[in-house]
């Protein structure tokens, strides 16, 4: 018996080990990538700061692996957490559906800047469902997030459904799939599919493993459907009520859908595969790549530039554009624009837009966009399409001027013409009425001449 149990003894041994390391290296890189990532962020966002373009370009460039090192971080605190037992969840009754949905449609804009067709399509049930909210979001993010890595057309589709006393949940792609021998392994930690097309190769392995070690910390399943060069299915499946959850993490009041105020990593780390930094590069035999000096070139007219591509959705903001806005170029990125745009406009814009798209034709307009501090302006945007070597349309590039002052001036002149039509209607008016009378003694006077010869002489 002794010898049996041993080898187990010093499996479970390296195990808590491994997890001790893990959770120790999660605690001591987790809080300086924090901190970097806040100096970069502040440094990016600086308006008086002058960075060149350079420094920007570099900034920008270690910004976004930045983020990925700091999902890692979080990915590793969060398992060790979970295998050493200190993560407390607080289960409680939820509106599953629209929660699912939320989170869902975090990453619709990526999905559909990178040409895929992206469903939700959540239920509501009356099927009682308790889940950790903020786990909860964890799971459905890292699935979504997966299925977007190994997805490169086709769609991905998320679908919940509630019936014999259970919720299910799929997330279904038609990406690169998974082989057979690759399968019954996918949610071991450290375990990676080698020579797998996707959209990155960095990774740890341990995306899965949490999501399996979530799923089971709420009682639930998960499985995987998948078929080599057809896409994959993942199926999770959670009981109703909260019979199986320990009662000191359970709590009994409904919770609405809430999703947590901090960035979700998972959907900025997706808009860093489909739109690599522009790195710098110094000139080769006093020449640059013609992208690039064309960006560095939009970096300094004081115009606002913008570059959409076939989907209309936004790929690219000059300097300019960020600057006014005062957003980050990520938060702008898809339709995130839009969002600055004034409601009363935003209709029109769209609708605009969608004509010019479809006939492939130059469109122009006048709108009010939200300015840094809160005030809206008015924009010309004028936008002409560019195309392929096919003749197709790749995308759009536009122009937005401030014409506000043009505005002002305008209103002012027709305010002065009604100003002055005002003045004559009421001049006309005081002329009018003591004319009348003097019309009227002119008229008697005439009728007396003709009469009187006094007045004939």
């Amino acid at each position: 018996m002794e010898s049996m149990a041993a080898p187990l003894d010093i499996s479970a041994k390296t195990d808590q080990m491994t997890i001790e390391i893990l959770s120790h290296l999660s605690r001591e890189i987790e809080s300086p990538l924090t901190q970097i990532r806040e100096s970069f962020e502040a440094s990016l966002a600086d308006r008086d700061h002058t960075l060149t373009l350079a420094h920007r370009d570099r900034l920008e460039a270690a910004h976004r692996p930045l983020l990925h090192l700091l999902r890692l971080a979080n990915s590793l605190q969060e398992f060790s957490q979970l295998k050493s037992g200190q993560l407390q969840p607080t289960f409680a009754p939820t509106e599953l559906a629209g929660l699912t949905t939320q989170l869902a449609n975090n990453f619709r804009s990526v999905c559909e800047q990178a040409g895929l067709a992206f469903q939700v399509d959540c239920v509501p049930s009356s099927e009682e469902i308790y889940v950790d909210q903020q786990l909860w979001e964890k799971i459905v993010s890292h699935l979504i997030s997966n299925a977007f890595k190994f997805t490169f057309s086709g769609k991905i589709h998320v679908c919940l459904r509630s019936a014999r006393q259970q919720a299910e949940l799929k997330i279904a792609d038609t990406g690169i799939g998974i082989s057979r021998s690759d399968t019954p392994n996918l949610f071991q930690k450290f375990h990676r599919v080698r020579d797998a097309r996707a959209r990155s190769t960095e990774g740890l392995g341990l995306g899965l493993a949490l999501v399996h070690e979530l799923v089971k910390l709420h009682g639930g399943t998960i499985t995987c459907e998948s078929t080599l060069g057809a896409g994959s299915t993942f199926t999770v499946v959670l009981p109703a009520g909260s019979r199986h959850l320990p009662k000191r993490h359970q709590k009994l009041t409904a919770l609405p859908p809430t999703l947590t105020a901090a960035p979700n990593l998972h959907v900025e780390e997706a808009w860093r595969w489909v739109s690599p930094p522009v790195s710098f590069k110094p000139p080769e035999n006093s020449s640059e790549d013609g992208e690039h000096l064309f960006r560095r070139l939009a970096d300094t007219i004081p115009t606002m530039v913008w570059i959409s591509g076939p989907t209309k959705k936004r790929t690219w903001f000059n300097k300019r554009w960020i600057d006014f806005v005062g957003h980050t170029i990520e938060e702008l990125l898809g339709d995130g624009w839009s969002e600055n745009v004034h409601p009363d406009d935003l209709h029109r814009y769209i609708q605009v837009c969608t004509a010019a798209y479809e006939a492939g034709a130059p469109f122009s307009m006048e709108y009010r966009l939200k300015r840094h501090d809160g005030i809206y302006r008015w924009l010309l945007v004028n936008g002409a399409p560019f195309r392929d070597s096919n003749g197709a349309v790749a995308g759009y590039i536009g122009s937005c001027m401030d014409i506000t002052q043009q505005k002002s001036q305008e209103a002012a002149l027709k305010e002065a013409d009604v100003h002055k039509n005002e003045f004559l209607a009421m001049l006309a008016h005081e002329l009018r009425n003591p004319l009348a009378p003097i019309r009227s003694a002119v008229e008697i006077l005439n009728q007396q001449a003709s009469t009187d010869p006094l007045l004939q002489n």
